[in-house]
């Protein structure tokens, strides 16, 4: 078994969870690196950086990503996988979302969920399809959106 972590050196790292040691590194972003992410069938991984992108990795090829998403000068806070994979939901440091098509390679939507300058992540349920939005400075500040169905 592996885990993800990702640094403010621009890299992600994939660790071995028996031995401790780092089995992979990767420069996933021209800057600092805010966030990894396995997709749900494990065969992907989605990271997100202060360069103003959201990238998807195949997990057996991590020199290049399949995709980078520009979020037009927002820095990308969060992502999570959704439906089977397809989707990539993105939060922002202003409290949007961003929600991406990825063998489209094409954004689907793009959601104010919170105003002001705020920073956020995205939780969301097994069922995929209830978001939380995890807004700060103030933890009592909790959203919740109902995101759509790709049927």
């Amino acid at each position: 078994k592996i885990i993800l972590s990702s640094s403010p050196d621009s890299t992600c790292k994939l660790w071995d969870i028996n031995t401790g040691a780092a089995t992979q590194t990767f420069k996933a972003h021209e800057g600092k690196a805010y966030w990894g992410r396995f997709s749900q069938s494990g065969n992907m991984i989605a990271t997100t950086g202060d360069d103003y992108t959201a990238k998807v990795w195949n997990i057996k090829n991590l020199s290049t990503p399949c995709n980078t998403f520009e979020m037009e000068g927002k820095f990308v806070r969060s992502c999570c996988f959704l439906e089977n994979d397809e989707i990539l939901v993105c939060s922002n440091f202003d409290g949007s979302l961003d929600l991406y098509d990825i063998k489209k390679n094409e954004r689907l939507s793009h959601r104010n969920l919170v105003s002001g300058d705020m920073q956020s992540n995205i939780v969301f349920s097994v069922n995929s399809y209830n978001c939380l939005l995890y807004t700060s400075p103030s933890p009592r500040d909790l959203s919740t959106s109902r995101m759509p169905s790709s049927a």
